[in-house]
């Protein structure tokens, strides 16, 4: 059946999508493959050079963030002595999904209970550590790239001690000689953009050189992962949404010609990288954070905006401060329950705002942000609200877990939100609505209960 549009209208656009999950690979310039890197976690000491000079803690990465979480919270991956085999070849697929979504679980712990995160794109350099005192602060240039960001070969040195180390205060024994210099041999060191030198000691010097690989090989994929990201994001501003370039693309070939323009903007073009915005892992879970990106929220109805890092993980919302100069960002604020939640934006949103805060006449402002990113969008087009009921963490989500229903004139809090643009708004939302449908879905009685909670009392 065919639905002719009315005359001066346009057609309806309708794409049929295959459903792809997140993307793990990136297609560079010079034609090479990128994958993504496996995550890397463990037991660490941080050297600091006020007391307490050691500290155990626990580092783990996911989605290009480093967390940092307790020992006594850490939630580390059970010994594969433990793991049971796997039963018989009817029941393999069963088996390894549930080692698959035990995974899961166990990643959105680790976020939920870390204090403080870290964008690998903050960090400049991973090293040895070469200073017996460790050092907090150093010179860096703003242009200043490690050789092994681009791919270079930059080896980790390594001596004919460090493949004797054993580990621990015993592998110090076995080794001998200064045992001050056998530490330093298991220190690296993360220097981030701001010249901040973090130093950690671990288990061995074979376990340091093996946090300084996978650490060198996530930086240089996740930078290059969010790079692409926001120039695939303008591009759907410019081509599907029939808006001009903020900056418009000039193009040079090898005599330094310019070469015709781009093709004018057509909203009927086909952009195959929508799929990797709204994609399936949203739908299925299948990542410990369902969406992640910063932002700018506001603290109370009244308050100013400000820079924050949110974090969408199995039905919760969990917000960290990013304050400039600062590479080490903190938890703000609780963990937000999106049970019985729902989201506002657009016109809608806007007109919550007190008297006086939202200007429908005012002229869209032009925006570049530090990762290159360009919009004009209007304010109302970046705005959305999420307005929640208090529950507590895991509340009617978890198996014997009850959250009691509330009534219809039950006050909620809300949680207002400035997104960079229009497109990271509706990615945003769209994400929201999936995960409240997902966790209601999950309690079909309780669903049941809130559906009639209305209903005549009949007498």
């Amino acid at each position: 059946m065919t639905d002719y549009p009315a005359q001066g209208e346009k057609s309806a656009h309708l794409e049929i999508r295959v459903g792809d999950h997140f993307p793990t690979h990136l297609h560079l310039k010079d034609g090479t493959h990128l994958y993504e890197p496996p995550s890397i976690e463990g037991y660490l000491d941080r050297i600091k050079t006020v007391a307490p000079a050691r500290q155990s803690t626990y580092l783990t990465t996911h989605d290009g963030l480093l967390f940092t979480l307790s020992p006594a919270h850490s939630h580390p991956p059970h010994p594969p002595s433990s793991i049971p085999p796997p039963p018989t070849d009817s029941e393999h697929g069963d088996f390894y999904l549930s080692l698959r979504n035990q995974e899961i679980r166990r990643g959105a712990a680790q976020i939920g209970s870390a204090h403080g995160v870290m964008d690998l794109r903050s960090v400049l350099v991973v090293r040895r550590a070469f200073h017996v005192e460790p050092h907090i602060q150093e010179h860096v240039e703003s242009s200043q790239q490690a050789p092994w960001e681009e791919g270079g070969d930059e080896p980790v040195e390594m001596e004919s001690e460090d493949v004797h180390d054993t580990g621990g205060e015993d592998g110090l024994s076995i080794l001998g000689g200064d045992r001050l210099h056998k530490r330093v041999r298991r220190c690296f060191e993360i220097v981030t953009d701001t010249g901040r030198i973090i130093r950690y000691e671990a288990y061995s010097a074979k376990v340091a050189i093996e946090w300084i690989e996978r650490l060198r090989a996530l930086v240089r994929y996740w930078k290059k992962r969010h790079f692409i990201d926001t120039r695939q994001e303008m591009d759907v501003v410019h081509f599907a949404l029939n808006r001009p370039r903020i900056t418009p693309h000039r193009r040079w070939h090898e005599e330094d010609k310019l070469v015709p323009p781009e093709p004018p903007p057509d909203p009927n073009t086909v952009l195959p990288y929508i799929s990797s915005m709204y994609h399936w892992c949203v739908m299925e879970g299948c990542r410990p954070i369902t969406k992640t990106g910063r932002l700018y929220a506001r603290r109370g109805i009244r308050g100013m905006y400000k820079l924050t890092q949110l974090f969408l993980v199995c039905g919760h919302l969990l917000q960290y401060d990013v304050k400039a100069g600062r590479v080490h960002h903190h938890r703000r604020g609780p963990v937000v329950n999106l049970l019985d939640a729902y989201t506002v934006s657009g016109v809608f949103a806007a007109q919550s705002l007190p008297l006086g805060q939202y200007d429908p006449n005012a002229p869209p402002t032009a925006r570049r942000y530090q990762d290159g990113l360009e919009c004009d969008d209007l304010e109302e087009d970046l705005l959305f609200i999420v307005y929640y009921f208090p529950h507590s963490v895991g509340a009617g989500q978890k198996a014997g877990t009850h959250a009691t229903i509330p009534n219809l004139s039950a006050a909620r809090k809300m949680l207002v939100f400035r997104t960079r643009s229009r497109v990271e708004r509706d990615v945003w939302c769209w994400a929201l609505n999936a995960e409240i449908e997902k966790v209601t879905r999950a309690a079909r009685e309780r669903e049941e209960k809130l559906r009639h909670a209305g209903d005549p009392v009949t007498t």
